[in-house]
């Protein structure tokens, strides 16, 4: 008997290897799926700008790096102890003013670099509804914990992101032909616009997604949602929010990303990474015993094994870790 309904991803009809250059953008998706490669040695750049939730910003900061004669300038407000800019995630504000402005001019200027060397780009949208400044009428990224008096609140349309998103998506692949984008939705529940709302959101976004992928023959989706919504529809694979996948839920959401943008030979890689990086993070209680040792030799010949087929791997953080153990 079955007791799930299994979603059946077609595979992509491009692959990637350890020797391509992804670009990570927007919500959880972005964040979980880019640190996983990031942590299995892909060359990854993932959420730049920290975590962003609605299609209007991410299309801003991409405008913005496809033109060369652009530099972000921060436009820092303070609360409290902390600068911050509207168009930055919470995570780049700072007690110094030129600390905060410094980290932001530092990670537009390195995710403008990267996108010109991106081979396949993975943006994530997690909800329809934006916040304005009533000030400017610019969209925020994020809040940053303002009265809400300082916003309207307002919900995209698929035309309006179907817009927004076709103009850059020329220019990306006039310049770039052979770059991939990929779309994909998050599943994270955003519960206090209300579950109807929510629904109601999320369907913006995946029929925006639909007209981009059949207007564009780079772009695609990976059905991230759906896997969440309807494959693993069971509070067991949430965290204790009850809107955020849970850890056994990112790994298969990963289990299913691997199976449809790598092949066999990468799938293969990846094991032998995970076998390293499950020792790396494992507990070493005696790190003096003579099997803590034994363990670590073990890994550091797994390594250079490793790097003499494929010397562009960084190990330099598990070397270090590994070689501690032993002249411990």
């Amino acid at each position: 008997m079955d007791f799930r309904t299994k979603i059946q991803i077609p595979e992509a009809d491009f692959k990637i290897n350890h020797k391509h250059n992804m670009m990570f953008l927007g919500s959880c998706f972005s964040d979980n799926i880019g640190n996983l490669c990031m942590e299995h040695k892909f060359n990854t750049l993932s959420n730049p700008f920290g975590v962003l939730y609605n299609p209007v910003v991410i299309a801003d900061h991409i405008r913005r790096m496809l033109h060369d004669d652009i530099d972000v300038v921060p436009e820092l407000h303070k609360s409290g102890e902390l600068w911050f800019d509207y168009r930055f995630h919470g995570s780049f504000s700072h007690p110094d003013k030129t600390v905060a402005g410094n980290n932001m001019v530092n990670a537009f200027d390195k995710a403008k670099n990267y996108l010109k060397q991106t081979d396949v780009l993975f943006i994530t949208w997690g909800t329809s509804m934006v916040y304005r400044l009533k000030t400017s009428g610019e969209t925020v990224a994020n809040c940053h914990q303002q009265p809400s008096t300082n916003f309207t609140r307002d919900k995209l349309t698929v035309n309006s992101i179907i817009t927004d998103y076709s103009g850059f998506l020329n220019s990306i692949i006039k310049h770039n032909p052979d770059m991939r984008i990929v779309f994909t939705v998050s599943p994270v529940r955003h519960l206090k616009d209300g579950f109807i709302e929510n629904q109601r959101s999320k369907a913006v976004l995946l029929l925006a997604a639909e007209a981009l992928e059949k207007n564009f023959s780079q772009v695609s989706y990976f059905s991230s949602y759906e896997i969440m919504m309807d494959d693993l529809r069971d509070y067991r694979f949430y965290n204790r929010d009850l809107t955020h996948p849970s850890p056994e839920a990112v790994d298969y959401l990963w289990e299913q990303f691997s199976q449809t943008y790598f092949d066999n030979k990468t799938e293969l890689l990846n094991s032998k990474i995970s076998t390293i990086l499950n020792a790396f993070h494992h507990r070493i209680f005696f790190p003096e015993n003579k099997e803590a040792t034994k363990f670590a030799k073990a890994q550091l010949m797994k390594i250079k094994e490793l790097r003499k087929v494929y010397p562009h791997l960084d190990f330099k953080k598990e070397y270090r870790y590994f070689k501690e153990l032993i002249n411990t």
